[in-house]
């Protein structure tokens, strides 16, 4: 998974919760690296501040959302920002994002909604602790 987080304690937080639950997760802070890891490494889902430090989280979701390549259009995109109005939510859902859960929420509420996402149980049963021993198990979603 991808976790484009632009504040380090909160990156630190909720990455730590996803790799504790069995996740992989590549972390980035801008737009620019998000759009480019996204495409390099074809993340199973991507978390998305909106806020970053060198754009709109929202043009990283309309650009994955526009790849050339159908796997990256599929891929499920989680809005995870502060801002919770209908108007937030809504824009998110315009942008691309598949799903909307608010910052500062339980990191295991946000891990079930990344499992959610990928068609896992709820609770880790696999832990895959690097990307060799996940690409010998498969796909995390099929």
């Amino acid at each position: 998974m991808l976790l484009v987080e632009d504040n380090a304690d909160l990156r630190e937080l909720y990455g730590n919760a996803m790799r504790d639950a069995g996740l992989l997760v590549d972390e980035v802070v801008t737009v620019t690296e998000a759009i480019a890891l996204a495409e390099r490494l074809r993340p199973d889902v991507v978390v998305l501040d909106r806020h970053l430090p060198d754009g709109d989280g929202w043009d990283v979701a309309r650009a994955l959302k526009a790849s050339a390549s159908e796997s990256m259009r599929r891929v499920p995109i989680i809005a995870f920002t502060s801002h919770n109005q209908r108007a937030d939510v809504e824009g998110a859902l315009v942008a691309g994002c598949d799903a909307f859960v608010e910052k500062g929420c339980a990191p295991d509420s946000l891990v079930r909604h990344v499992r959610g996402m990928l068609g896992l149980p709820l609770v880790a049963t696999d832990v895959y602790p690097t990307h060799a021993a996940r690409r010998s198990r498969g796909p995390l979603v099929s």
